[in-house]
C-alpha cells in the first residue's frame, strides 16, 4: 500500500496538492474569525473620532485575514498534536488534505498581506500592533502552552487545565489587543 496515490505525483516527483478551498477557509478558523470582526467592530465604535466607512471596512478586514493567518499558523504547528485528539483530528494539516509547508506558507502569506495592506491603506501604527498581535498569538501557542511557561511546567493534554480553556491558558493580551487596533485605525496616526 502506498503513503501517495501515484495520481497525485507530477513528472517532477512533487505531490500536487489536494487541499480544495474550503480547507484552506478552515485554515482560518472562521468561528475565531467572526469574534475578531465583532471586537474589531467595538474598537471602531468606540474610538473618538469616526473614520471613512471604506477605511473600517479594510481595517476590519485585515485585522480579521490577521486573526486567520495566525489560526493557520497555530494549526501548522499543532498538527502533531491534533492529529491525535479527537476533537482535531480532522482539521485539514492533521488529516493530510493541507501538507504543512502549505499551511506554514499560506499563514506566512497572509501575515505580511494583511499587515501589508493596513499599514499602507489606513496607518503604519495600527498594522505594527496587528504583527505584534500575530506574532504574540504564534508565541502564545509555541511557548505558552508547549515550552511550560505554565509556572515552569506545559499544560498536558487532557487535563482540566486544557479542557476549561478550550485547550490553551487564558491569556487575555494578544487577544484583546483586537479593539485597539481597530481603534487605533479611526486615528490615521503614522509611525
Amino acid at each position: 500500500m502506498a503513503l501517495v496515490d501515484e495520481t497525485s505525483i507530477d513528472e517532477a516527483g512533487f505531490r500536487m496538492s489536494e487541499a480544495t478551498a474550503g480547507d484552506f477557509f478552515a485554515l482560518l478558523k472562521p468561528r475565531v474569525m467572526s469574534l475578531v470582526v465583532f471586537t474589531a467592530f467595538v474598537g471602531l465604535v468606540a474610538a473618538p473620532v469616526t473614520i471613512n466607512p471604506l477605511l473600517a471596512v479594510i481595517a476590519i478586514l485585515s485585522i480579521a485575514i490577521g486573526a486567520g493567518a495566525s489560526g493557520a499558523l497555530n494549526m501548522w504547528y499543532d498538527a502533531d498534536i491534533d492529529a491525535v485528539m479527537t476533537r482535531t483530528a480532522s482539521r485539514p494539516v492533521p488529516s493530510g488534505r493541507i501538507q504543512p509547508h502549505e499551511a506554514l506558507s499560506f499563514g506566512l502569506v497572509l501575515s505580511v498581506l494583511s499587515v501589508m495592506t493596513l499599514g499602507v491603506l489606513v496607518n503604519w501604527l495600527s498594522a505594527t500592533l496587528l504583527a505584534f498581535n500575530i506574532g504574540l498569538v504564534t508565541w502564545e501557542t509555541v511557548v505558552v502552552v508547549h515550552r511550560g511557561a505554565n509556572y515552569g511546567y506545559p499544560l498536558r493534554e487532557g487535563t482540566n487545565s486544557m479542557s476549561s480553556t478550550g485547550g490553551r491558558p487564558i491569556v487575555p493580551l494578544p487577544h484583546g489587543q483586537r479593539p485597539a487596533i481597530a481603534w487605533n485605525s479611526s486615528l490615521r496616526l503614522t509611525l
